[in-house]
């Protein structure tokens, strides 16, 4: 499997951008998720009283100091998802980049604006699901996330019912490899 991001890359808390409101949500010792709060968002898509998600997150997190660890969320309408055959026997990078190269042609975009996390093989199959996003798209989830207080460890589409997304059953981050961490980091506009 893909290597995490620093941390637990599964923290209890999450923010859910959905695309009229950012929810806070929190994750059972069961591993079962529940809206902890909601702030609306304007016309212009800012978030209306973001201090909210904070103030709850530091009653309801593992650690009331220091700025919470949550995984982002993305809109389902910013996310990819995709079933790719991809070459069964290579190391991971080299998957990596036979997924970012396919999913560049299907997209038009520039592998370089991607970011992509793959989920594990059917038993039997070289196809897996791919969930992708615009690293755009990341990075302005991040940079929500530090200006509301927020330390993101993760940035993800939100859970499916069946998980399929993360036959593991952990979150995978879309920046899981290190060198689309890098390369988003690099571009990560201050707050």
């Amino acid at each position: 499997g893909q290597t995490t991001v620093a941390g637990s890359g599964n923290p209890p808390l999450a923010l859910w951008f959905r695309p009229e409101a950012v929810v806070l949500m929190r994750r059972d010792p069961a591993g079962a998720w529940a809206e902890q709060v909601e702030v609306a968002l304007d016309p212009e898509g800012n978030a209306v009283g973001p201090k909210a998600l904070l103030d709850r997150a530091r009653l309801v997190g593992p650690d009331p100091s220091g700025p919470p660890a949550v995984a982002l969320w993305l809109p389902e309408e910013h996310v990819i998802r995709l079933n790719l055959e991809l070459p069964e026997n290579a190391d991971p990078a080299t998957r990596l980049e036979a997924a970012i190269t396919a999913v560049a042609a299907q997209t038009g975009q520039p592998s370089t604006e991607l970011a992509l996390s793959i989920g594990a093989a059917e038993p039997g199959s070289r196809t897996r699901q791919v969930i992708g996003a615009f690293a755009q798209t990341a990075r302005e989830a991040q940079n929500y996330a530090a200006a509301w207080g927020f330390h993101a460890e993760v940035v993800t589409a939100a859970p499916g019912i069946d998980g399929s997304y993360a036959p593991s059953g952990r979150l995978r981050s879309l920046l899981d490899v290190p060198t689309l961490r890098a390369r988003v980091a690099a571009t990560v506009i201050p707050a």
